[in-house]
């Protein structure tokens, strides 16, 4: 490859940005859980419940289920494309200081975040970028607090999309590319 096909190639791949978002009510912002499938809902869990405030708009989740075998347990299935790296991510914080609760974000079985399970004391966003290996994945959030609620909102799954200009910068590299092996034949 000549140097003006890589160059093109390497403005395509530093001009990506990400698509929609994937997830329909995200931020709970139909005040319910319109466009998730609730497994449980746990005691003391549900939109706006807990006494927290949303990170953005008007409407948030309250995890209060008081353990484990109680946890809040919610998902969307997604039509995903194998292959394709999905970047999700998600804000919440535990009510609770020290933070007793947990919260699972997962997107097709691997972790969103956090690692371990337990939340911040203020609002945080946890990410991973996460490929697809089927046409289906399935983005689910379950979790719990003992003592208080762990509050979550603004879920978002998403794809990389190549701006117009990524797509124009890298045709003209590959047009440069097939001009010079035809000077060189």
């Amino acid at each position: 490859m000549n140097k003006l096909a890589l160059v093109a190639l390497g403005v395509a791949v530093a001009s990506v940005s990400f698509g929609q978002n994937l997830l329909a009510n995200p931020g709970f912002e139909t005040g319910d859980l319109t466009g998730w499938t609730l497994v449980h809902q746990g005691a003391f869990s549900g939109v706006n419940v807990g006494g927290g405030s949303p990170h953005s708009g008007v409407d948030y989740f309250g995890m209060g289920a008081v353990s484990l075998s109680d946890q809040s347990d919610f998902y969307q299935d997604l039509a995903t494309t194998v292959g394709q790296t999905y970047t999700c991510s998600f804000w919440a914080y535990d009510i609770s200081n020290p933070g007793t609760g947990f919260i699972n974000v997962t997107f097709g079985g691997t972790q969103v975040g956090p690692a371990s399970g337990s939340v911040a004391s203020t609002y945080t966003q946890y990410s991973a970028s996460i490929m697809a290996t089927s046409t289906t994945t399935r983005f689910e959030v379950t979790g719990w607090e003992a003592a208080q609620y762990v509050i979550s909102d603004d879920y978002n799954v998403s794809a990389p999309v190549p701006e117009p200009a990524s797509m124009t910068a890298l045709g003209i590299g590959v047009i440069a590319l097939v001009r010079r092996r035809r000077n060189r034949k």
